[in-house]
């Protein structure tokens, strides 16, 4: 079984997802489906179908107001996003689809980088693809 750090992952945005964010220290991404549940009467068990999928996430940064990548993820704004967990090269499995930037929390402490966390939203299907 092969095991990946994060180290060497990645955000991209824009066409082709070329431009990456910078500063990126962590990021997250949750797949959902909504489902519906039946039964009958005398069922020990319930059935469950899936209505919907969706997924959404976060990215963290630190805030570097240089970064025309950082700068184009306004609240509001949809973005081509890619995720890449352990790497960017040949081979490396990513994930992607377009987003809409929901939040933009940014927090400070006197004993640390100012940083920033881009929430998203994914607007229709996330892929799931590895890097030519």
């Amino acid at each position: 079984m092969a095991f990946h750090t994060g180290k060497n992952g990645a955000v991209k945005i824009g066409a082709g997802t070329s431009a990456a964010v910078a500063a990126v220290q962590s990021w997250s991404l949750d797949e959902q489906a909504e489902t519906v549940k039946g039964w009958g009467m005398g069922d020990a068990f319930t059935t469950s179908e899936t209505l919907m999928r969706s997924w959404s996430g976060s990215v963290e940064c630190y805030l570097d107001p240089e970064d025309a990548a950082q700068t184009s993820l306004a609240v509001g704004a949809t973005v081509a996003l890619a995720l890449y967990p352990h790497a960017t090269a040949s081979g490396a499995t990513y994930y992607s689809g377009n987003a809409v930037i929901t939040g933009r929390p940014i927090s400070a402490s006197k004993g640390d980088f100012v940083s920033i966390t881009f929430n998203f939203e994914g607007q229709g299907a996330l892929t799931t693809d590895t890097v030519a």
